[in-house]
């Protein structure tokens, strides 16, 4: 059986609120100025919001591949796989097949590369199109990434951490490097481009004794850190945008390039390193049953921390900038996205969650 581990469900909750709110601000339906523009870089960053989501799967995946291995000595890929499809595949292709339904009735036009990359789930190599598609780019990234990352753990075996800590620097290094090509040359929303946030998640569940002891010894240099988070956000933010500047102005200059790539987002290497201050808070509101640990294991949160990946689904389709969408007002919009993530869960996802337990580890 799958160990729970606390806290993750809330965090999942957060990170699906953060996403559905950037989706709905750029769809148009709610604005970032005003009072809610002084948070701004969190509420409307779905970088964050996603790469919360790539964090907690590395972790997890990490934890369980470690807990599998000291229970038997050997890990099984085949099982694995199969635990990983029936997970995801059922809810994503029925998702699909709505959509082939939806474009019969003329809703949207998908074409056929845009199908055959979604079916195919290699939607983080072909990313024009149909904007409903848009968000199933961050699945296709974890998706390869749950197909490599066994490989990898089991071979690297002891040196596990300095392999992890390699391709973590290698992901920093390519988004560095691809700033010397055209921008349509480099892959922005691949693997390879945001597998550190993957990694830093994976990193963190190789030293979960070591940091769960940091982390208990010093509390608030951890809460520290959490607020150096949300400074780097703020940092973040500006910095990217003065850069962007700078580049328009020197666009042959090398430099200017490579340091855009270090500040570009939180795909760049600064919000690698607010991954990284992501983790700790994690790890904080796993082992510390303080406000932080109270507020992530409500029920609320992990209720919606347990239906996050069919949020995750379909709210692409009720926030898409489509004109008919914006006769309806925000709440209406926010019970489709309820009511879709319910019928996927409930009717999709709990039986084929029952079946995942046979396959358990």
């Amino acid at each position: 059986m799958t160990r729970h581990i606390p806290s993750l469900n809330g965090l999942r909750a957060i990170s699906i609120f953060i996403v559905i709110i950037y989706h709905l601000s750029l769809g148009g339906f709610i604005s970032q100025n005003g009072p809610l523009n002084v948070l701004s870089p969190i509420l409307f960053n779905g970088a964050l919001g996603v790469n919360i989501f790539f964090f907690i799967s590395g972790y997890l995946i990490t934890t369980l591949l470690i807990g599998e291995y000291d229970r038997k000595g050997h890990i099984s890929l085949g099982k694995f796989y199969i635990r990983r499809t029936i997970r995801i595949f059922p809810a994503y292709y029925f998702m699909l097949l709505v959509y082939a339904v939806l474009q019969l009735c003329g809703y949207f036009k998908i074409t056929g590369w845009e199908w055959l990359s979604a079916v195919g789930y290699v939607r983080q190599f072909y990313q024009e199109g149909t904007s409903e598609l848009g968000h199933l780019w961050s699945l296709s990234v974890e998706e390869l990434f749950y197909l490599f990352w066994p490989f990898i753990f089991i071979k690297a075996g002891k040196n596990r951490s300095l392999i992890t800590i390699i391709l973590i620097a290698i992901t920093a290094l390519y988004r560095i490097f691809s700033y010397e090509f055209p921008p349509s040359f480099y892959l922005h929303h691949t693997i390879f481009y945001s597998a550190d946030a993957l990694l830093i998640g994976c990193l963190f569940a190789l030293h979960n004794e070591k940091i769960k002891t940091f982390v208990q010894r010093w509390k608030y240099p951890v809460l520290f850190f959490g607020g150096t988070l949300v400074f780097s956000l703020y940092l973040e933010k500006y910095t990217y945008h003065l850069m962007s500047d700078l580049m328009r102005a020197h666009q042959t200059n090398t430099k200017i390039f490579a340091f855009s790539a270090i500040v570009h987002g939180l795909f760049g290497s600064l919000g690698s390193i607010s991954i990284g201050l992501i983790g700790l808070v994690v790890v904080s509101s796993i082992y510390n049953k303080g406000i932080w640990f109270t507020i992530l294991n409500a029920k609320i949160m992990d209720y919606i921390g347990k239906l996050s990946y069919s949020f995750y689904l379909w709210q692409q389709l009720f926030t898409a900038d489509r004109r008919y969408l914006h006769q309806f007002p925000i709440i209406v919009i926010l019970l489709f996205i309820i009511i879709a993530a319910h019928i996927s869960f409930y009717i999709i996802e709990q039986p084929f969650l029952k079946l995942k337990q046979r396959f358990s580890a």
